[in-house]
């Protein structure tokens, strides 16, 4: 039968909107992919005037072995209409999706060519074996004789590390500590009893000094989500995670792979992210600290953060352009 999985039909949401655990059409990846891998049609209408390729949605389908019925798309190239997925016209959709189920030898036989081209024709492999051959083209275009570039899938690969190199952040005693606070979808200063939400136009609450560190403890005691938090012109270590009351998430330090220097890191609900900054090579200047989900972005969960050269004379609230932020450095 012709399958519509809740989480792959319009909605009649903005473009950019991200589906999450708390979404009333969320499916988990494993759900999804049994959902599709039972269906024999995908059907892909555009929720929008824009006629791309759904291409995060076409993979899906395509690897679950789904014959996919779309109405007209750009951009879908490598793969080849009516040969890889089926492309008609709107008003046709339903009479399409029923010829194909009353012929259930020619959906099976599209459903295979699409499924088998994404893992053959679209492997990282190929990509950059053409991406080697591109690059050894001359100026004006034409091809030059090369050889051919063989890549291959091995068992075996390098050692890897223990540790990466990198000169750690000193954590001094006498450095500023900075809370700031995550709300859904805005930020604010201060920690999860002081905080109120703040958009970008309101006055700036972040003056890192050049030549300074910093320790940022970012609260996400009012926020539903975990968010990534990433800060413009500087590196920070991650310090540790604490509970709401100030006790040591466990096991208390950095997880596995923020053990280097970050411009980004998860901030989970409920616990304080505590991240030491290293502002001694910044450039003075207006820029921005945020959460890096882009709808978020988008619904300005975004704040200024004003380096300055010289604090103790820098104003309370500077405006520029009339908008908070950074006077002339």
């Amino acid at each position: 039968s012709l399958a519509r999985p809740a989480a792959l039909v319009p909605q009649g949401v903005p473009l950019g909107f991200a589906k999450t655990e708390l979404s009333r059409s969320y499916l988990p990846a494993a759900q999804r992919n049994a959902l599709l891998a039972n269906s024999k049609i995908l059907l892909n209408v555009h929720y929008s005037d824009q006629r791309y390729f759904e291409w995060h949605r076409m993979l899906v389908g395509l690897a679950n072995g789904c014959c996919i019925i779309t109405e007209d798309c750009a951009g879908y190239a490598p793969l080849i209409p009516n040969r890889h997925f089926v492309m008609i016209e709107q008003d046709a959709l339903i009479d399409a999706s029923q010829y194909y189920l009353d012929h259930p030898d020619e959906c099976a036989r599209i459903a295979t060519a699409g499924a088998e081209f994404i893992r053959t024709e679209l492997r990282q492999a190929s990509g950059c074996a053409r991406l080697l051959q591109t690059l050894e083209r001359d100026n004006d275009g034409t091809d030059v004789e090369a050889p051919e570039h063989t890549i291959s899938i091995t068992s075996q690969s390098d050692p890897v590390p223990a540790a990466l190199p990198f000169q750690a952040i000193p954590a001094l005693a006498n450095a500023p500590t900075v809370s700031v606070a995550l709300f859904d979808s805005l930020l604010g200063a201060g920690d999860q009893h002081t905080a109120v939400p703040m958009r970008w136009d309101e006055p700036t609450t972040e003056f890192p000094a050049t030549g300074s560190i910093q320790e940022w403890d970012i609260y996400n005691a009012a926020s539903q989500d975990s968010h990534p938090i990433h800060l413009h012109e500087v590196a920070f270590q991650v310090i540790d995670r604490r509970n709401l009351d100030g006790s040591c998430v466990q096991p208390c330090g950095p997880r596995p792979g923020e053990t280097g220097l970050k411009d980004t890191v998860i901030a989970d609900r409920g616990q304080i992210t505590r991240v030491r900054a290293d502002f001694r090579g910044a450039m003075p200047g207006l820029f921005a600290w945020h959460c890096h989900i882009t709808p978020h972005e988008d619904d300005e969960m975004m704040r200024p953060m004003c380096i300055v050269a010289d604090p103790a004379h820098q104003s309370a609230n500077p405006l520029l352009d009339g908008f908070a932020g950074c006077p002339a450095q």
